[in-house]
């Protein structure tokens, strides 16, 4: 059997254009699927762009076959509802994987060790960051220093690459105060 080539998918809690993105993943993953076999999609739930890319990677594990493009749900923490009920604890490990280190360290942290886990572990991350920021950029920092392949749909969508905080904080003022004005 192949051996599995494993996707980390990061992103940031809020997405400008949910649906541009969701198409433009699709298409990179589509891409991916063009060329790898065997693909393991690691999800970093508990962020818009999380949410999305679990459900995109879903519909892909569904329509090409869940042995070969397999789903692990990443997480920063057992969810308290799971961890109360045995048999929702059964179901949920099925495919859902809490790293150690991210158990390890303040809740507060929790996130930043999961998605360092994410990108020890994979080939290649895919994410959606629009700043310098967020716990998203800190990965794509990470694998970068690692000399992973990188693609940020902000980045293939926008033609820019990410803002720095202070570029984003004034984009964001100004887009508030033409919204505003235009009432």
């Amino acid at each position: 059997m192949p051996q599995q080539y494993q996707v980390a998918l990061i992103g940031n809690k809020t997405i400008r254009r949910p649906f541009m993105v969701q198409l433009k993943l699709i298409e990179v993953i589509n891409s991916l699927i063009a060329v790898h076999p065997n693909i393991t999609f690691f999800v970093g739930v508990g962020s818009g762009f999380g949410e999305m890319a679990a459900a995109v990677c879903g519909s892909v594990s569904k329509k090409h076959g869940k042995k070969n493009y397999p789903v692990r749900m990443i997480l920063p923490g057992i969810p308290k509802k799971i961890a109360e009920h045995p048999k929702l604890k059964e179901d949920f490990y099925k495919d859902c994987y809490v790293p150690l280190e991210a158990m390890q360290v303040h809740p507060m942290m929790a996130v930043h060790k999961r998605n360092q886990w994410m990108v020890d572990n994979c080939r290649l991350l895919i994410g959606y960051a629009e700043n310098d920021s967020a716990f998203a950029a800190t990965a794509f920092r990470r694998a970068k220093e690692k000399n992973l392949p990188v693609i940020n749909l902000y980045t293939l969508m926008y033609g820019q690459n990410m803002q720095t905080r202070k570029q984003y904080q004034i984009q964001q003022s100004e887009s508030a105060g033409k919204e505003y004005n235009s009432f």
